[in-house]
């Protein structure tokens, strides 16, 4: 059976799908067999798969970002829209009876700053008609 390697950026309820890749058993059925790294301090997920010390990264793609503003070709080829859906998940520290879109600025609101995680989460919320600024 084949190894591969695989990386997320962070250990993040984000990357449960990449995480039950490697722990259900998906790769099997394919004949690899997986191990799950998290990125460790001081490299990236780019730095981890050029090196060859990982096969795969999952990362957003705003890694590339840097790259691409500066007309750099990036060090890894990244292919994006694994699915339809961004991974968040909304919760409060006490229930309520009704969630509407427009609680997000009642409070403190904790969220990815920067990226890709920034970007998406804030087109997704313009698109609901919620300006988070």
């Amino acid at each position: 059976m084949t190894k591969i390697k695989i990386m997320a950026s962070r250990h993040a309820a984000f990357y449960s799908p990449l995480i039950a890749l490697v722990a259900k058993g998906f790769l099997e059925k394919e004949g690899l067999r997986g191990s799950y790294h998290v990125l460790p301090p001081g490299t990236t997920t780019s730095q981890e798969v050029v090196s060859n010390r990982m096969d795969v990264g999952q990362a957003a793609v705003s890694v590339s970002w840097g790259n691409l503003e500066k007309g750099e070709k990036p060090s890894i080829a990244q292919f994006a829209q694994i699915n339809t859906r961004d991974g968040f998940f909304i919760a409060a520290r006490e229930p309520g009876r009704k969630f509407t879109w427009d609680k997000l600025k009642s409070g403190k609101f904790m969220y990815v700053h920067g990226g890709q995680p920034e970007a998406m989460l804030r087109y997704g919320a313009f698109k609901l008609g919620v300006d988070l600024d």
